[in-house]
């Protein structure tokens, strides 16, 4: 206890009989506060002590800095000492009301996009899914459950922490409403002194500069009785005395135990700063510390500690004059050495800094430069006409959102907002004023937009690559937007991508939330002007409408070096061809195609734009043209709020050929991106992305998927394509193919994703029947097929060139889902057999076999030739082997593929080899040597591994492959059962069957090799 102090209040008390409900005050307060304190750890554990020991701590510094001269104080500044040191972290007191509050505050959800948004930040991973709305992602960002619980505590200790000065202001005025604290407050006091008590205590965790402000603690104030008081005073005071508690056992083992060994990297930094103190002096003449630190982040927590030390000091000492009620109170002591060390061979190498790499913002634009981010000026361009598209969806919400209601929101085609917006303009003109380079043309491009402009605050958070996402008002608002609606931009790019056509971009901008009208000049970093910007404000004209206006003055080609001309059976009608149709390549000076390429792409940025695009075009030899890209159009768009989790329109086609990728498109909010990661069988396909930000999904230039998307993409497709059959089929249930187009196509697209995908799509399938059966192929159909006891099927020809003598060829394109349904249907419906033969076995294909040496080359060209054959199938309604000995042989030799390494799995080729056979359901990494392959009762692997041009059975190989196969067989063989058995097989198919085959000599220069 703070003895001294304590025992100058009873003095004082004891002078005037008014003085006494101070004391009385006190006592109760000594008592009842330390305990509400302890229930500090139980969202802090690993933070250092904030108990009742750090206010005694506290006091006894206080005392060490004033030495005798508090007898000088007052009661009531003496009381208010004693109280602000009991007080001021009873704001870390959170009580299960608290956190429920906070966590749907429009404040914390604000620190918690700023996490998301700080990716070196501890908290950042379990941030980035933290939705206190939907525990089913609520703590996807941790790995267990004491893991989420660790997480969940030190998320809300760090909000909690930055709220805590303010909080305490707040439970000392009501302490029992806000903590169930049973701290006396009556009449025998005036609540005007709890008040500055509790401002005292808020400011303990406030800038200086704040504490001395006109709204800050005033120098002087009525006390109790015949007394001043002098909060500003008080509260220096608590402020050194907190700083310079820095004492080695600040933490609680206690509570670091119950926190746990992954108490976060801060935590342990300040354990080391404070285990680190080996001298501390505080009295009356001198404060001096030094500390030996064991890490660097305990060494740049004391040097920062240590800092904020003295600059604390120097401030008050620099307003002394204006904080002190006296001068008999003397100065603060003065600053002696505070020095900060590293232990052992550590070592930093600028005192105070952390060693790390680093790259300055002129880095990154240069960089942005170098690396080719946009190959061409229109992706640049496409960055300001997103920013302009976002900041009108932004204007339209603020503006409408307070009236419209609910479902006027719920989709784009119910929002008829966005069809009397006003759209976003765009000029493209060419100047008269000639370039200084004879083969380049002057431009100047225009974009006009109604949304939001751009306010000073706004400005300060553009000025930085991605500070775009720290604006906290901007952010709330966003967050309020339905998905669709939301902006994309994720990279803080937009605006300054501008610098890589010019190296000035001008604006005119009125903002809709502070009405202010401004005037930019922004120089780009790399320029002579070295990121200068110039703002100028505007007087406001009520007449103005609010909004932004951009001008960028770049060069093109006067006359362009390639272009392209369209086909004579293309309708392009586009105003890059209109350019090319119209030149005169011998009498015109200029041929503006770059820029018409431009202009196509404004057009086709609009063509699934929320908002209207105009677009004014305006070459000096030509005519200006006016053009316009409306909005598109949502009809036979499906909106689907929640495909695995994301909101996004979808439409689908069914089609015979097995994967049509290059027919589907993915779209990102309405602009076209690349994408291979989500391929599905038999079916077109139209996605367009309306959640996540551009950098959940997109590399940097929009133009592709990131490779970290790719299955989330497959996922979020899946489940559009789901819903919208399932919607589809519900809504047509009476004739489905009325929406979905042929009945044949969609049976085969729907019985094809049952094969991949199992439920729900088997039910779907089942619905629509076995009209797959109809699909048009070469030949006869599957249907008539059905009805004979015996049909040849080709499973992958040319089109143009299908196997003679079957029945039946599928289209190579069409893929294998055909052939798949075929042989399941055969052996389920007709109880057949299917037997996998070759060209050979229909006598049919000229003999390529080669009795002389054959060079890798020829080979290699000549495997080709055997490998693009399809298998061929007998099917039958009698029983017969799986593989004719031409089609084994012909797999083998497919089997040998310069650039794999691999082993493979066949049916039993004969009875000899029964013992082989593996057990049911057994998982090895090898493929099926024949695709497709009748549903065969047992399989087994073969001996040999097929690498490059070889099919290797080396004697160690085969020993350590039956080491590793027969536990795995059925019949349970000893290991030397099965090498024998392996060796007759290696035996038969060398010498019986390749050697009977057309292969042989292929198959001897891979077994040699």
């Amino acid at each position: 206890m703070a003895d001294i102090l304590v025992a100058h209040l009873r003095k004082k008390s004891d002078e005037h009989g008014a003085l006494k409900t101070l004391a009385s005050q006190w006592d109760f307060d000594a008592k009842l506060i330390p305990k509400a304190l302890q229930a500090v750890g139980n969202l802090f554990p690993h933070y250092s002590r904030h108990d009742e020991s750090h206010s005694r701590q506290i006091l006894v510094n206080i005392e060490r800095l004033l030495g005798e001269s508090v007898s000088l104080l007052t009661a009531t500044d003496t009381w208010l000492i004693l109280e602000a040191a009991y007080w001021h972290d009873i704001g870390m007191v959170v009580t299960k009301q608290d956190l429920a509050k906070e966590l749907q505050s429009e404040e914390f959800q604000d620190f918690v996009a700023f996490l998301r948004q700080s990716p070196q930040h501890e908290l950042f991973r379990f941030a980035s899914t933290f939705d206190p709305s939907n525990l089913a992602k609520c703590f996807l960002g941790a790995d267990t459950p004491t893991d989420a619980v660790s997480r969940f505590n030190e998320l809300m200790a760090e909000w909690f922490r930055r709220k805590h000065p303010a909080r305490a202001e707040a439970m000392v005025r009501e302490p029992w409403s806000r903590a169930s604290i049973s701290s006396p407050r009556t009449e025998l006091m005036p609540a005007r002194l709890f008040r500055l008590l509790g401002r005292i205590c808020q400011m303990h965790g406030t800038s200086f500069e704040d504490l001395l402000s006109a709204d800050g603690l005033p120098f002087k104030e009525a006390g109790m009785a015949n007394e001043d008081c002098h909060p500003r005073f008080v509260a220096c005071l608590l402020r050194m005395g907190d700083l310079l508690d820095l004492d080695d056992n600040r933490f609680c083992p206690v509570l670091q135990r119950i926190a746990g060994d992954d108490r976060p990297a801060t935590s342990r930094a300040h354990e080391d700063k404070h285990h680190a103190i080996r001298h501390l002096r505080i009295d009356r003449d001198r404060i001096e510390v030094s500390a030996e630190c064991q890490t660097i982040p305990g060494y740049l927590e004391a040097f920062r500690w240590f800092d904020w030390l003295k600059q604390e000091t120097q401030n008050q000492m620099a307003h002394w004059q204006e904080i002190a009620p006296n001068r008999e109170l003397g100065l603060l002591p003065t600053l002696g050495n505070l020095t900060v060390t590293l232990s052992g061979d550590l070592r930093v190498l600028q005192r105070g800094e952390r060693p790390q790499f680093g790259i300055d913002e002129k880095s990154v634009i240069s960089l942005l430069q170098g690396s080719n981010l946009y190959n061409s000026a229109f992706p640049c361009i496409r960055e300001l006409l997103q920013n302009a598209v976002d900041a009108t969806l932004l204007a339209i919400w603020a503006k409408e959102s307070p009236h419209a209601s609910t479902d006027k929101w719920i989709t784009p085609a119910a929002c008829d907002h966005l069809q009397i917006a006003s759209p976003v303009k765009i000029e493209l003109i060419e100047s008269q004023e000639p370039a200084e380079d004879a083969d380049k043309a002057n431009w100047l491009l225009r974009i006009s937009d109604g949304g939001t402009g751009i306010s000073a605050t706004d400005l300060l958070h553009m000025l930085r690559i991605g500070g775009s996402q720290k604006n906290a008002a901007r952010q709330r608002l966003i967050r309020a937007m339905p998905e669709w609606m939301k902006p994309s931009g994720a990279f803080g790019i937009g605006l300054q991508s501008a610098f890589l056509l010019s190296d000035c971009i001008y604006l005119k901008t009125k903002s809709i939330f502070s009405n202010e009208t401004l005037e930019l000049e922004l120089h780009s970093p790399l320029g002579p002007n070295e990121g200068l910007v110039l703002v100028r404000q505007v007087p406001n004209d009520v007449a103005q409408r609010c909004g932004t206006t951009l001008e960028i003055r770049f060069q093109l080609d006067r006359f362009a070096r390639r272009w392209s001309v369209p086909s004579l059976q293309s309708n392009d009608d586009s105003v890059a061809t209109q350019l090319v149709m119209s030149m005169d390549p011998l009498l015109d000076d200029s041929f503006p195609y770059d820029a018409g390429i431009i202009v196509d792409e404004v057009l086709g940025f609009g063509k699934n734009s929320l908002i209207g695009i105009e677009c004014e075009f305006a070459p000096l030899a030509r005519e200006r043209m006016s053009l316009t890209a409306t909005s598109g159009e949502a009809g036979d768009w499906l909106f689907l709020p929640d495909a695995q989790g994301h909101c996004v329109a979808f439409r689908y086609q069914p089609h015979p050929d097995v994967f049509t990728g290059h027919h589907s498109q993915f779209l990102y909010r309405g602009q076209p991106f690349k994408c291979d990661a989500a391929r599905f069988p038999h079916v077109n396909f139209e996605i367009n992305l309306l959640s996540g930000t551009a950098g959940t999904w997109l590399s940097a230039n929009r133009d592709q998927l990131t490779p970290k998307a790719a299955d989330d993409i497959r996922a979020v497709v899946l489940s559009a394509l789901k819903q919208a059959v399932e919607a589809d089929m519900t809504r047509h249930s009476n004739e489905p193919t009325k929406q979905l187009g042929n009945r044949s196509d969609l049976s085969l697209f729907l019985h094809a994703m049952a094969l991949n995908e199992g439920e729900p799509w088997e039910g779907f399938a089942a619905q629509i029947g076995d009209a797959w059966k109809d699909v048009s192929l070469i030949g006869s159909s599957i249907r008539e097929c059905f009805d004979k006891s015996e049909w040849l099927f080709d499973t992958g020809s040319d089109v143009n060139d299908p196997i003679v003598n079957c029945d039946v060829s599928v289209p190579r394109h069409h893929g294998s889902a055909v052939t798949t349904l075929a042989l399941l249907a055969w052996e389920k419906e007709k109880s057949g057999s299917v037997r996998v033969l070759s060209v050979d076995d229909l006598k049919c294909s000229p003999n390529i076999e080669d009795e002389h040496p054959t060079p890798p080359a020829r080979i290699d060209r000549t495997l080709l030739e055997i490998q693009r054959k399809p298998p061929i199938l007998h099917f039958s309604l009698t029983r017969q082997p799986c593989y004719s000995d031409a089609a084994l042989a012909e797999h083998l030799i497919k089997a040998i593929n310069p650039f794999s390494n691999c082993r493979y799995l066949v049916a039993i080729i004969d009875e000899r080899w029964q013992r082989l056979a593996l057990r049911k359901n057994v998982q090895l990494y090898a493929r099926r040597l024949i695709q497709p392959c009748a549903d065969a009762p047992s399989t087994m692997l073969l001996p040999h591994l097929f690498s490059g041009r070889q099919a290797q059975v080396t004697p160690s190989q085969l020993e350590r492959l039956c080491d590793r196969i027969h536990p795995l067989l059925a019949d349970g063989p000893t290991v030397h059962e099965v090498r024998d058995l392996y060796r007759e097989l290696i035996t038969y198919i060398d010498d019986e069957l390749m050697a009977a085959s057309r292969h042989a000599t292929y198959w001897r220069t891979a077994r040699s090799g």
